[in-house]
């Protein structure tokens, strides 16, 4: 299994590629596919922190829980604490955005490259029966040798 940040290069590369570009190989797919998903549930589990940071900002009302404001909003006034409590907010949002489209981009490559898959899969089924019944033709078109009665007697001589 790929390390975690091997899967993020490769979830990045999958991103920027477009699918007609990729090779047309099910192992380089799955590669793919298996990167996609472990990216995918790294940035599950960073909403779930970033909403854990956002809830405890809300409950306790301070701004030390995100990042190093600690020191800031001990001394700070209503109106100071405020200001930096809005700031987390909005860098969380931001934060809470960007991984949002990143899910999206990473969704929307799975999607296509499950699909590339059925069609893949469905387009060697096809070239399969295609292959079969030719072969049954051919052998259905080669009669036996037919040996006249003259060559037959030429041969026992």
């Amino acid at each position: 299994s790929p390390t975690p940040a091997m899967a993020a290069a490769s979830s990045k590369d999958a991103l920027h590629m477009c699918p007609q570009v990729l090779p047309l190989s099910p192992q380089r797919d799955r590669v793919v596919l298996a990167s996609l998903e472990a990216e995918n549930s790294r940035l599950h589990k960073r909403i779930v922190d970033l909403r854990g940071s956002l809830n405890k900002v809300v409950v306790t009302g301070a701004a030390g829980t995100v990042g190093n404001g600690s020191a800031l909003a001990i001394g700070a006034s209503g109106g100071t604490a405020s200001a930096i409590t809005s700031t987390c907010f909005a860098e969380l949002k931001q934060e809470l955005q960007a991984d949002m489209d990143i899910l999206r981009k990473l969704h929307l490559t799975k999607k296509r490259l499950e699909q590339r898959c059925r069609n893949e899969r469905s387009l060697r089924s096809e070239l399969e029966r295609r292959l079969a019944a030719s072969i049954a033709v051919s052998k259905a078109n080669v009669a036996p040798c037919a040996v006249s009665a003259d060559t037959t007697a030429r041969i026992t001589k």
